[in-house]
């Protein structure tokens, strides 16, 4: 239910694509080298392009909502795109020649981009750009959850509830059937679920709509809860975690002491060699944080470590610069 910039910087010399996320790289993919003087490629917007070599490609499209697209003629920096992303590109049409091609999807534009590329064009296609399913929220009640969600078409096919612990892998929870024939297929309606006892603290919603098989995908966005679960914790110490993460200059580490002894809380790299040593002595039951400072540490994965008598506790971070 948010707006996002999203970035895709090709890496000619890796061949590789790499996804950049408001601001900070979130994935990269090797990708086929393209050759040189390759010509004009095709650019599919809001749908993956059928595979030509299957005769019958499934088709994905995008489900959410485009406002600008930029592209550029040369690789930009994680840098630039992190700087550039909330600052809107200058009308001036000298600066726009020297800049990035722009692309609005809004229908009183007048003017259009495209006539600045030489030999780039429109052409008819049939990705499709729907949001049948919108506006879902959730409303807390103990552990039980209260979701609302608005359908274009209540009545063209179930629904499928889905829960997920960590916001990636998902599982459906519920399966609910259309809504009676009573409403008419053009009226939007309000529809509720309620998902009873949910475990854990913190959990991941979505809501799909399974279409006619000519239509793409009907989903919505994902809604992250708190469920404010009672704090209960067997370990005398208890490491929380760090905030931010991904962090870019510091991050801050959370523990909690419940009875006296002795903590040590070490970083560490992935190769296995220790960083920093932030705590090392004995505490009394509280609340602790301590910094890690970034200082000239490279991009990666790092780790937490939180050493007492009854053990070790670790947490992954990573450093985004």
């Amino acid at each position: 239910g948010r707006w996002h910039h999203a970035a895709v910087v090709y890496d000619q010399a890796e061949s590789r694509l790499h996804l950049v996320l408001d601001g900070m790289r979130v994935n990269s993919a090797q990708a086929e080298a393209l050759p040189p003087g390759s010509g004009g490629l095709p650019l599919a917007l809001g749908g993956r392009r059928p595979d030509p070599m299957k005769e019958a490609s499934p088709q994905q499209s995008f489900t959410g909502r485009l406002d600008e697209l930029r592209i550029w003629s040369e690789a930009r920096s994680v840098a630039s795109l992190g700087h550039r992303r909330a600052r809107p590109t200058s009308n001036s049409e000298t600066e726009d020649r020297d800049g990035p091609l722009r692309l609005h999807f809004d229908e009183n534009r007048t003017t259009d981009r495209l006539e600045w590329v030489e030999g780039a064009r429109r052409v008819p296609t049939r990705l499709m750009f729907q949001s049948p399913l919108r506006g879902l929220q959730a409303q807390i009640d103990g552990q039980s959850v209260t979701l609302r969600w608005t359908a274009a078409s209540p009545n063209e096919g179930p629904f499928l509830i889905e829960r997920s612990s960590d916001g990636s892998s998902f599982t459906v929870v519920e399966r609910l059937s259309p809504v009676a024939s009573g409403t008419k297929a053009e009226q939007a309606q309000e529809i509720t679920y309620t998902d009873e006892n949910v475990p854990g603290k913190v959990v991941f919603y979505r809501v799909r709509q399974i279409a006619p098989n000519t239509e793409p995908e009907r989903a919505t966005g994902t809604i992250k809860i708190g469920l404010g679960a009672k704090e209960s914790s067997s370990r005398p110490v208890e490491l929380v975690g760090n905030f931010p993460n991904p962090f870019k200059t510091s991050s801050t580490i959370a523990y909690r002491v419940h009875e006296s002894q002795p903590v040590t809380l070490t970083v560490w790299d992935v190769s296995g060699k220790r960083i920093a040593t932030l705590a090392d002595g004995a505490h009394e039951p509280g609340y602790y944080e301590r910094t890690l400072d970034a200082g000239d540490l490279p991009s990666g994965t790092y780790f937490a470590r939180l050493k007492t008598p009854q053990g070790i506790q670790s947490h992954q971070m990573v450093l985004l610069k």
